[in-house]
């Protein structure tokens, strides 16, 4: 590893939200990130398994029901 460097800066604007939601009895949670530049959200399963993003919730917009639904 070089040590010809100085650290000027550090910073985090990554802030995470949490959404849990039920569709048809079963549960998940989704964490949504955001950033300046970016947003994506991940998507788990009951048992905390990381899945895809179920087909049924393709078109959700998840930033508006979080935000509908914020502090529930």
């Amino acid at each position: 590893m070089s040590t010809n460097f100085k650290v000027l800066n550090t910073g985090c604007v990554t802030t995470l939200r949490t959404l849990e939601l039920e569709h048809e009895g079963k549960k998940y949670t989704v964490h949504i990130f955001s950033s300046d530049h970016n947003s994506y959200n991940e998507w788990y399963n009951k048992d905390w398994k990381l899945i895809s993003c179920p087909n049924w919730a393709d078109d959700l917009n998840i930033w508006e029901i979080y935000n509908e639904n914020e502090g529930q």
